[in-house]
Order: structure tokens, then C-alpha cells, then sequence
């Protein structure tokens, strides 16, 4: 029943809300953006659970499950075409016939930062942080797409890729853990970075990261490093590849930003320093830049 299904998705929701660093990631999105749907957790809350009833339900059904909808992506030793006729078996007429029009509206969100710091407390024994930078998307192109990916990709592996100064510098020091990483990700009309991991000086790394990224995007690039840490990419998409489930997930993920995942690889191979180069010098990060940090309960939390 809807009310049993409600519970069940009530006791999920707060056992994300116990999580300290689900926390700390959606807190993150908070910070970044004000309009752009991303920052909202994705379950929902507890109170809009409640509004939740068997007619909403049928309405979402009837307007999202429909085949303009869906992506089917098929990979593997198999007959692609008897795969087919059994998919196409298992789907009522009723499904077939429906056409429902979805108009998405997303607003691009361009506005500043929501607020640059957010601290919260949880029974942890570490801090933990992430820093967020707000990547805003200049073209709805694919190879603009590509190349602005291609080009984080490999700043965020010079700058703090575990062969980096900057990386070997904040272990020995101290100040961030093994768990420390970092991630690009976006879609249409928003895009971030997030960094971090488990931090002892949270809130001095974070200081420290801001000004490295600073400095670092005002030097030019050696060439050197570009050239490793290109080849490093191309490797590891080949090692990529050698998992079905990776392509599977990577092209339906790709297949919705609009872009066709095989084409990052074309992308990569002609992405050359002068571009990388002219990219890095017109990059900038003052004012995109947030902090979110969850304390162990004696902390001091504001």
C-alpha cells in the first residue's frame, strides 16, 4: 500500500539524515546553488513524504514511464536483435501508446553562491569536509562539453592528483587523510567540483586549497605535466573499458547530458596544451568557492 511504502521511504530518509557525510555532501550542493534542483536531496524530506498519495503517484507513472522516457543500452555477447523481441514482449500496448510530452524547466543557476560556510556536529571521531566549486556551463555544444571536462579533468589531477606537490605536502602535514578526493560532475545547466574527505584543520585546508587553486591558475602549465597526466587518462579510459558495467552506466550517464560518452575519447585525443593552456588562464574560482564541514559533537558548531 502507499502508506506502508511511505514508511519504509520515512525510515530511509533519516537514515541519510544520520549520515554524516551525506550530511556533509548535500549541505555542499546547499551552499552552491538556490534555484538549480540538484541542491535538493533527491528522497525528499519526511514532511514531503506526507503529501505524497495514490493519485500523485499515478500521475507521476503516467507521465514520466513512457518510452520518450526510457533509454534501453545493451552491451554484451548477446543477439541484440532476440534481446529486443523480448523486451518488446514484456511491454503492454498500453505502454507502447503512450505519448506523454514532459517539458522540463530547469533555470540555469547563475547566481552567486548561496553562503560560503555551513558547519554541523555528529558522532564521528574525525571532521569531515567538502569544498565545492560552482563550474558554470558556457555552451550547450558537445565538444565545448567535452573539452570543459577533459580540461578539469586534467588541471584537478596536477593540482591534486597523489603525485601533486600540493597533495604530498597537506598528507605529510597533516591535513587531509587517505580518504581525500575530489570529483567533477555535471548536466544541463549546472556543474561543480567537490574535494575533500576526513580533515583534522577543515577550515585550514580549505583556506589553503582556495589560495593553491588561486596560484596555481595564475602560473603557466608545464608542459610536461600536461603531457603525463594526458597519457594517465587515456590509460585509465582503457582500463575503463574493459568493464561492461562501466559502459553500460557512463553512456546512459552521458546519454542524458546530452553528449555521446565514445566522444570523450575522440575529445582527449585532440585536446592539445595550447588549448589546455588558454583554458587554465581564463579559468577563475573567487566568489564560486564553498565550504561544508560536519565536527565530531564536541566540536564548536555555529
Amino acid at each position: 500500500s502507499v502508506e506502508k511504502e511511505k514508511g519504509i521511504i520515512k525510515q530511509e530518509i533519516m537514515m541519510y539524515e544520520d549520515n554524516p557525510e551525506w550530511q556533509a555532501y548535500i549541505n555542499i550542493l546547499k551552499l552552491l546553488y538556490s534555484n538549480h534542483p540538484v541542491h535538493i536531496d533527491i528522497a525528499g524530506t519526511v514532511e514531503s513524504i506526507r503529501e505524497i498519495d495514490k493519485e500523485k503517484l499515478a500521475t507521476c507513472y503516467r507521465t514520466f514511464y513512457s518510452p520518450k522516457n526510457m533509454i534501453v543500452f545493451l552491451i554484451g555477447d548477446i543477439d541484440r536483435f532476440k534481446a529486443i523481441d523480448v523486451i518488446e514482449g514484456t511491454i503492454t500496448n498500453d505502454f507502447k501508446k503512450r505519448d506523454t510530452s514532459i517539458e522540463r524547466i530547469v533555470h540555469e543557476d547563475l547566481d552567486p553562491i548561496v553562503k560560503e560556510i555551513n558547519r554541523e556536529s555528529f558522532s564521528i571521531a574525525s571532521p569531515i569536509f567538502y569544498m565545492g566549486i560552482k563550474c558554470h556551463h558556457d555552451s550547450e555544444i558537445e565538444s565545448d562539453i567535452l573539452k570543459k571536462e577533459i580540461f578539469i579533468d586534467i588541471f584537478l589531477n596536477s593540482m591534486l592528483g597523489k603525485g601533486s606537490n600540493l597533495y604530498n605536502d597537506l598528507y605529510e602535514e597533516g591535513m587531509i587523510g587517505k580518504n581525500f578526493g575530489y570529483d567533477y560532475n555535471y548536466g544541463p545547466a549546472y556543474g561543480h567540483i567537490i574535494i575533500g574527505g576526513e580533515s583534522e584543520k577543515p577550515e585550514e585546508t580549505y583556506e589553503l586549497l582556495k589560495n593553491a587553486f588561486v596560484e596555481f591558475l595564475e602560473k603557466n602549465p608545464k608542459r610536461e605535466d600536461f603531457d603525463r597526466i594526458k597519457k594517465k587518462l587515456k590509460g585509465e579510459s582503457l582500463i575503463y573499458l574493459n568493464s561492461l558495467e562501466y559502459i553500460a552506466n557512463a553512456y546512459v550517464s552521458a546519454y542524458h547530458k546530452g553528449i555521446d560518452f565514445f566522444n570523450y575519447f575522440n575529445e582527449l585525443e585532440k585536446f592539445d596544451y595550447e588549448t589546455y593552456a588558454s583554458m587554465q588562464k581564463n579559468y577563475r574560482i573567487e566568489g564560486k568557492t564553498a565550504l561544508s564541514v560536519v565536527y565530531p559533537n564536541d566540536g564548536e558548531v555555529y
